[in-house]
């Protein structure tokens, strides 16, 4: 899990160049989001690709979800909540964390669902 402010996210797939997440809590719960390679930014602010204007907790540019060589992985960009991953102590300091099948995030009230899809080989 992912928590973004109050909101908590599910990944649902990942495969190669491709992860989709779910909203399990917070104002878009129920939604669905395909993460496209070149990644994304989340927060507030309407410059974000992923906009949580509805979740007041979750700073302006609050994480960003990135791939780089051949993973999806999260970091905190400096938000006042901070960003959690698979219940990481509060206030630990962000780096990038590879995001892992079944992993919440969390930002504010904004909670993410991860499903991580590997490639056939």
């Amino acid at each position: 899990m992912v928590k973004l402010g109050e909101t908590e996210m599910q990944v649902l797939s990942q495969s190669a160049g491709e992860l989709t997440v779910l909203f399990t809590e917070g104002p878009l719960a129920g939604h669905k989001v395909t993460i496209p390679p070149a990644g994304i930014t989340i927060g507030r602010v309407a410059d974000n690709a992923l906009v949580l204007v509805q979740d007041g907790t979750v700073s302006a540019h609050h994480a960003m979800i990135f791939l780089e060589q051949g993973s999806f992985y999260i970091t905190d960009l400096g938000s006042c909540n901070g960003t959690c991953l698979r219940l990481s102590a509060e206030r630990q300091e962000s780096g990038w964390h590879p995001i892992m099948d079944g992993d919440v995030l969390g930002a504010g009230c904004t909670k993410i669902r991860c499903k991580v899809r590997t490639p056939s080989p």
